[in-house]
């Protein structure tokens, strides 16, 4: 694994995946505060697969298309869940 970016904006995300082969985004989603519409929008449109990291429950998270390519990390987080996920998820993309 490699990091390639830190922010905590959707635009340089979005940027990310049109500019650059991305097989995963760790992505905490308090980066967009209490709307998740952007980052909905930007789950359905990606090849590339998502670890949604959040203190928030999976029901409160609306509409996200969580599941398949994309995962769901709730914290606090443990290094094995976090493995885990990071292997189920590099093993789909």
């Amino acid at each position: 694994m490699e990091l390639v970016i830190a922010t905590d904006k959707l635009q340089d995300v979005s940027e990310l995946i049109r500019s650059r082969e991305i097989d995963l985004i760790l992505l905490d989603v308090n980066i967009y505060g209490r709307q998740t519409t952007g980052l909905s929008q930007l789950l359905k449109n990606t090849d590339c697969s998502f670890i949604v990291v959040t203190a928030y429950p999976l029901a409160s998270l609306g509409d996200l298309p969580l599941g398949g390519r994309h995962g769901y990390l709730p914290k606090p987080v443990s290094f094995s869940k976090f493995r885990d996920q990071v292997t189920k998820m590099l093993k789909l993309a």
